[in-house]
Parts: C-alpha cells; structure tokens; sequence
C-alpha cells in the first residue's frame, strides 16, 4: 500500500476524466478525499485506483465492447466518406485538366 497522495490534476489524468468532473465527484462525496489546510484537495493512490478499477467493472470497459461489435459499412457509406475526405483532391485534378484542355485546344 502507497501513501502517494495526488491533486485533482493528476488523478483526472488516472481516471481520464476533467478536473471539472474530479471536482464534481468530489462535491457528491463519490471519490474519496482529503482536506489538507481546509482548502487542498488530494486523494491517496490506492483510492484513486481502486475508485478506478470499481468504476470499470460496474460499468465495463467502454473499448472491449466497441471491439465486440463489427459494423459493415454500406457501399453508399463508403464512397460518402471517399469524397468527404478527397473532395479537395478530386476537384484539384478536374481543374488541372480543365485548364490542360484549354490550353490544348487554344495550341491546336
């Protein structure tokens, strides 16, 4: 067991929540803290973790059911994507041989 103590900056980098969200558990009494001088907040590491590891199985890692779930994108889905991504290259090569054709026609 650690006796490490942490700020509010350190463990909202744990938790991968914001400070803003740190500080709102820590009005509801849900994460455990202490008071240093009436005014500094800071949580003992083994807390933090275990509020952490508690939090994950009650919930369930958010990444392993993103990776469960296999989405097949639709043919219209994909070329939608295409041109949003590519638009920019698209329209750069139709105006290369716009202006190529123009300057064809005007040689010959």
């Amino acid at each position: 067991m650690s006796d490490k103590f942490l700020n509010i900056k350190q463990v909202s980098k744990i938790l991968h929540f914001s400070e803003e969200e740190i500080e709102k558990l820590v009005k509801e009494s849900k994460l455990p803290h202490y008071k240093i001088a009436g005014q500094f907040i800071r949580f003992k590491e083994d807390e933090v973790l275990g509020f952490r590891d508690k939090m994950l199985e009650s919930e369930g890692s958010p990444s392993e059911s993103e990776e469960d779930e296999d989405y097949e994108y639709t043919f219209t889905e994909k070329l939608v994507d295409f041109l949003y991504f590519n638009d920019f290259y698209i329209l750069a090569i139709l105006a290369i041989f716009l202006i190529l054709s123009i300057i064809l026609l005007e040689v010959f």
